[in-house]
């Protein structure tokens, strides 16, 4: 994951401010301190559960020993919330949930890097890239195969991340041993943190 740059978004990453809240749980009224950042962890974590904040603490509190520091104990709770979370995302956001897409697609489709590098395609866009180029032997075909779009791929990138739930449509054209097929695709963000990649479904071959 890319990490957090703490003097560009000193500003964005404000969770350092302590914040004092009543919180009654177990029907007592508690003060607690803690910064702003655990109680944000602590109250998505108590939503993301269906409880309510004060079940959360009122839980943390039963369970400390009697020397126990209660926000001490929310801080914690709170950080294995985030680490649990930011596990269960990376697990979604691998390449190969991206590769799984493409090749559950009925119609040909490629996954495509920033780079314009198709680093994975699917069988029904092996068949069409062997129908439009019979004749060249499919090792030479792969290894040869250039991909141009009618847009710029930077352009559709920049569309797609300011509005990843519509789609880009866009012109697209193969090449290979001198010969050249055109056709459609629509275009979505994959979702990759880590890098910049455009899943590619070809629509009018």
């Amino acid at each position: 994951m890319k990490p957090i740059d703490l003097d560009t978004d000193a500003e964005e990453f404000d969770g350092s401010a302590l914040l004092f809240r009543a919180v009654t749980a177990r029907g007592k009224r508690r003060g607690i301190r803690l910064e702003k950042i655990f109680w944000e962890a602590l109250s998505e974590a108590a939503k993301a559960e269906g409880r309510a904040l004060s079940e959360v603490v009122g839980a943390a509190h039963d369970s400390l020993p009697e020397s126990g520091n209660l926000a001490s104990a929310l801080r914690v709770i709170g950080t294995h919330w985030m680490r649990a979370r930011l596990r269960q995302l990376e697990h979604a956001t691998v390449p190969e949930n991206v590769f799984a897409l493409v090749q559950a697609s009925p119609s040909p489709a490629f996954a495509l890097l920033d780079d314009k590098r198709i680093v994975h395609y699917n069988l029904p866009f092996l068949h069409f890239v062997q129908a439009s180029f019979v004749g060249v032997e499919q090792a030479e075909l792969m290894r040869g195969l250039r991909l141009s779009l009618d847009m710029q791929l930077e352009d559709v990138l920049n569309k797609l991340k300011d509005d990843p739930k519509t789609p880009v449509n866009t012109g697209f054209a193969l090449g290979v041993v001198g010969r050249r097929v055109r056709g459609q695709l629509k275009a979505a963000l994959a979702p990759t943190p880590d890098q910049s990649m455009v899943v590619a479904f070809v629509t009018h071959p």
